[in-house]
């Protein structure tokens, strides 16, 4: 039997094939709705396109929209990833609604690390035995944030360099709006770091799936909101 829940989108990324969406579930409650644990919208190829995810208006959901989602199911046993749920294909989602940035303190989380160290990635084993944490996405409140901007295999990329938690991160960032505004028609001639525009910056970190032949899952920045 199918399920519809309603999530706060937090996190809107490019993946290859597709791209990726998570937010925090939102339940209703006497003062209007709180915020529950974390769901990410997937099909069995994995990610979604963003056709799978039009709204009944024609266009796909914003950071920051409730939408309400129809799902075949929860994926049970999905290794580093225990927050998916498999989408009903072929059925609209439906904007419901949008929270404000000044709620989202009332969404970020603390934990004490990301993934048990300050490196960009966590071994497979590790993830096999025991997911440190027991979810494989964040919102998190940094300190000095910046971007860095490079050439990497022949393609222009972004890392966030952040502290958290008194430990310094440099994670890759799949938010497409970022490249847009960051990177779009921008000639890079060396590795060049740029301040961002706005006064306070929350971030979606998640926890890839693992990359191929690489033992490894990549931790990822996959938005940065602007509060």
């Amino acid at each position: 039997m199918g399920l519809s829940k309603q999530i706060v989108v937090l996190s809107k990324s490019r993946r290859p094939g597709g791209c990726c969406v998570a937010g925090r579930e939102v339940r209703s409650a006497s003062n209007g709705f709180n915020f529950g644990s974390w769901i990410r919208p997937v099909t069995l190829q994995g990610g979604i396109g963003y056709s799978d995810m039009r709204l009944n208006s024609g266009n796909v959901p914003s950071l920051l929209d409730i939408v309400e989602i129809p799902f075949e199911k929860k994926i049970l046993h999905a290794l580093g990833q225990p927050e998916n749920y498999l989408i009903a294909s072929g059925e609209r989602w439906k904007r419901v609604g949008a929270i404000q940035p000044c709620q989202l303190p009332e969404l970020a989380e603390n934990p004490g690390t990301l993934w048990g160290n300050a490196h960009d990635y966590v071994n497979h084993v590790v993830i096999t035995w025991n997911l440190p944490g027991g979810q494989s996405l964040y919102l998190i409140k940094p300190t000095r944030l910046s971007l860095i901007c490079c050439f990497s295999y022949g393609k222009k990329r972004v890392k966030a360099q952040f502290q958290y938690n008194g430990l310094c991160y440099a994670l890759q960032v799949t938010d497409p709006e970022i490249y847009d505004k960051y990177l779009k028609g921008k000639f890079l001639e060396e590795e060049e770091e740029i301040r961002l525009s706005g006064r306070d910056y929350y971030l979606c970190v998640s926890l890839a799936t693992e990359l191929k032949n690489s033992n490894r899952h990549y931790k990822l920045v996959a938005s940065i909101i602007e509060a």
